[in-house]
């Protein structure tokens, strides 16, 4: 049973990611880490800005022939091989080819985490939002086992991902968990996400300024 973690990472060079953090938040939402920062993400045509945890790092990153985008942030002390908490960012390059519509992209998504568990799949749709003006959908995927080596029993993944469309590309920013495989399926927990949510509500998707160097204040200080 595939790993769901390579599902947004498409065979090409690798890129580092052009990554700025730009200081502590200045509110904590109920339930996150005591200390998390802004990042600003230029990705293709415009700038990717999301919260994160002080304790996370970016860890991979990946550019696919200037068609697809992932970064991954894990927490410091974690590998990409075994981690409990994952923040991905993904770019859909929409300048070379017109771009599939937004639920597209979420449908094909929606595939290939029930493909990697068929058995043990849940999926919620949780609300249309918008980022700064841009459309975006918010959505639930989980796997409550999944087989992967370092894992002796597999593990359980789930994920709560913000589909935004931008002026030319489709974006993602996601936030996962692992924990204990389970054999059934793990329903979406309000309480539980709530303050990820809000995070991922935080983003932003912002225009290129010519010339505007790292941390891109023009997008820090968009609402």
């Amino acid at each position: 049973m595939p790993d769901l973690t390579p599902h947004f990472r498409h065979l090409g060079l690798v890129m580092p990611v052009l990554a700025a953090i730009t200081g502590a938040g200045s509110a904590q939402p109920a339930g996150m880490p005591p200390a998390y920062t802004t990042v600003t993400m230029p990705v293709y045509g415009q700038i990717v800005l999301f919260m994160a945890p002080t304790s996370y790092k970016v860890a991979f990153s990946k550019n696919s022939g200037g068609r697809t985008f992932i970064a991954e942030m894990i927490p410091r002390n974690e590998t990409l091989e075994k981690w409990s908490g994952m923040i991905t960012v993904t770019g859909l390059n929409g300048e070379a080819a017109p771009l599939p519509p937004l639920r597209q992209r979420i449908e094909s998504t929606y595939d290939g985490f029930r493909k990697a568990c068929p058995t043990t799949f849940a999926a919620k749709p949780i609300s249309e939002a918008q980022f700064n003006g841009h459309p975006a959908v918010l959505v639930y995927f989980s796997c409550g086992k999944l087989a992967k080596p370092g894992y002796e029993n597999g593990h359980s993944e789930s994920v709560v991902i913000a589909f935004v469309r931008g002026k030319k590309d489709i974006y993602t920013v996601q936030w996962a968990e692992r924990a204990e495989a389970q054999e059934r399926p793990i329903p979406f927990e309000d309480v539980k996400w709530q303050a990820r949510l809000n995070l991922l509500r935080a983003a932003r998707v912002c225009d290129i300024k010519p010339g505007e160097p790292a941390p891109y204040p023009s997008c820090v200080a968009a609402r």
